[in-house]
């Protein structure tokens, strides 16, 4: 029977000890969600914050590679006509039959680059030793590359 005594005023104990602590911080429920939920709101804007700072960084990125990439392949096309235009110098000095036979066996499109090359007159010549089948078609690539106007148009208005 004392046991049973000891047991209930320990509950009585703790049930005023636990509604004593209840007393001294009276924050509810609601006021609790209210700091979590202010708390999450301010992580998220700073979150945000942190991801616009980055959209930004990368589109200034893009902006610099995409720069960087069409400044890299002006140097490589004016490389590339500076390497056709010496090959055509080379070319323009060889034997014309010879030059004729190297630049029939090459693509259309480079053989027509390389002619392009070289001086008219020089051009002409290994033009006139090709097989004409041959000289057709280079010529017709240098009229599409813009290189030389076909007959009947001229430069003057």
């Amino acid at each position: 029977m004392i046991i049973r005594y000891v047991i209930i005023i320990f509950f009585i104990a703790s049930s005023v000890v636990y509604a004593g602590t209840a007393v001294k911080h009276p924050v509810t429920r609601a006021e609790g969600y209210d700091k979590l939920v202010k708390k999450d709101i301010a992580d998220l804007q700073k979150l945000k914050a942190e991801i616009i700072a980055e959209q930004n960084r990368l589109k200034t990125a893009i902006g610099d590679y995409k720069k960087a990439k069409a400044d890299m392949e002006k140097i490589i096309k004016q490389v590339k006509n500076k390497n056709y235009k010496m090959i055509g110098m080379i070319y323009g000095n060889s034997d014309p039959q010879l030059s004729a036979k190297s630049l029939s066996l090459l693509p259309t499109n480079d053989a027509a680059k390389i002619l392009a090359g070289m001086p008219g007159r020089k051009a002409g010549k290994i033009l006139s030793v090709m097989k004409p089948a041959e000289a057709s078609k280079i010529t017709q690539r240098m009229i599409e590359l813009g290189v030389i106007k076909p007959r009947g148009t001229s430069n003057n208005p």
